[in-house]
């Protein structure tokens, strides 16, 4: 279960930067039920980036995250 959460994140992690999609689309996409348990899974690692606006966030310029799991 714990492989698969962990494949699930990884996947929204790149999907939220590189796709341009909402949220709530990218937590069904990998398979998460709601986008409130997507985003209280990624708030531990990447709350800097959950405080900005969307808008913001996308026009910002992008570095590759590595996912230590």
């Amino acid at each position: 279960m714990q492989w698969l959460t962990a494949r699930r994140m990884e996947r929204a992690s790149e999907l939220l930067v590189h796709s341009g999609e909402r949220i709530s689309t990218v937590a069904h996409l990998v398979g998460f039920s709601d986008e409130a348990y997507l985003t209280r899974r990624l708030r531990p690692r990447y709350s800097t980036a959950l405080t900005i606006s969307s808008t913001t966030f996308l026009a910002s310029p992008k570095t590759i995250m590595v996912l230590s799991m």
